[in-house]
Formats: C-alpha cells, sequence, structure tokens
C-alpha cells in the first residue's frame, strides 16, 4: 500500500504508457475507499469509471476558464483530494497557469486540500509543483529537457536511472530519499487490482 495523506502534494510523471495512470488509479482507490472525496479532472477521459469529470473544451483557449471553475469550486468546498491529469496545461513553466491551482499547491494543505498531480512532460510543468510535492513518482522518462529538470532535484542519478526504469517501476521521491518501486498490481487492461 502506498501511504497516501489527502492534504498532501504530489507528482506522478513519466512517459505515455509506463503505468502513470494505472498508479494514479492505484492512490484514487485507496482514497475512495478510505471514505476520502476526490475529485478528477480527465482531460483524456481515462477514469471515466470513477466519476472524473471530463472537461467539454480540451486543448483550446476554453479549457482555462473550464479548469478554473471545477478549481474554484474545490477551493470553496474545502477537505478534497483533487487529481489533474495533464497538469502542465494549468500550471505550465511558460504562458498562462490557472491562478486558483496556484492557490490551492500553495496553500490548500491549510484547507484539508489535497492534490495528485499527473504530467507526461514534467520539463514543461511550473517547478513549484514539483518543488512542494511531498513525494513525487517519477516513471521512465528519456527526454534531454526532462532529465535535466528531474536533475536539479534528485542529482545526476536521473540520467542513468529514470530512461532504464520498465514499464511500471518508478522512483519514488521525497525530500530524504529516493528509492526504486516495482510496479502497483494491474490486470492488463491499465486498471489495478487489489
Amino acid at each position: 500500500m502506498i501511504q497516501i495523506n489527502p492534504t498532501y502534494r504530489y507528482t506522478v510523471a513519466g512517459l505515455p504508457g509506463q503505468g502513470k495512470t494505472v498508479f494514479a488509479r492505484h492512490i484514487i482507490k485507496q482514497l475512495k475507499t478510505s471514505g476520502v472525496d476526490t475529485v478528477i479532472y480527465d482531460p483524456m477521459a481515462q477514469y471515466t469509471d470513477l466519476d472524473s469529470y471530463v472537461p467539454k473544451y480540451f486543448a483550446t483557449e476554453y479549457q482555462m476558464p473550464e479548469f478554473d471553475d471545477i478549481a474554484m469550486q474545490i477551493w470553496d468546498k474545502r477537505n478534497v483530494f483533487f487529481v489533474v491529469e495533464e497538469v502542465e496545461n494549468f500550471l505550465p513553466q511558460a504562458g498562462r497557469r490557472s491562478g486558483i491551482m496556484w492557490r490551492i499547491i500553495n496553500m490548500g494543505r491549510n484547507y484539508g486540500l489535497g492534490v495528485l498531480a499527473v504530467t507526461r512532460r514534467i520539463s514543461n510543468m511550473d517547478k513549484t509543483m514539483f518543488s512542494l510535492s511531498d513525494k513525487t513518482f517519477i516513471f521512465r522518462l528519456f527526454s534531454p529537457n526532462d532529465l535535466e529538470y528531474c536533475r536539479g532535484f534528485i542529482g545526476k542519478s536521473a540520467d542513468t536511472l529514470l530512461p532504464k526504469l520498465k514499464c511500471g517501476y518508478y522512483l519514488q521521491c521525497t525530500s530524504t530519499a529516493v528509492t526504486l518501486h516495482e510496479p502497483v498490481p494491474w490486470d492488463g487492461k491499465g486498471k489495478p487490482v487489489n
């Protein structure tokens, strides 16, 4: 079992097809089983069986206002764990970012708000989310930009470890340690078991 505090911030990063969504589903299932109110912002419609919110507008100029509306509802409600897929679209390294998401990341913990930020391109995500994450789970990456980004947080081992991770394996990074973990159990169809 992965230890998750519903008021903490977590980042999950890795290439497509490496196990991020299976891993995120595992965490969501754990939280829901424990009675934690969980809201999933799901632009790729990967969590529809878990009552996720699939936006009407993806990759258009209308996406940010729609996201901000959902994030504001979460801010107002409090005591929610917010799962955001494709988080680099809402908290980019450059360009317009969601002000309310910024508030949730920086102050949400004081209001019972936790975040699981899932990204394929960690180097495109604002560094504040990464640096404030209580735990970061990194699956296979090999882009020079992504490796350089990770190097700033986990050291030169990023260059040798991350490109060689097998599918499903991940590094768990905290302020005190970087550890290698085996895949969460899954059914072969993209869903965790147990």
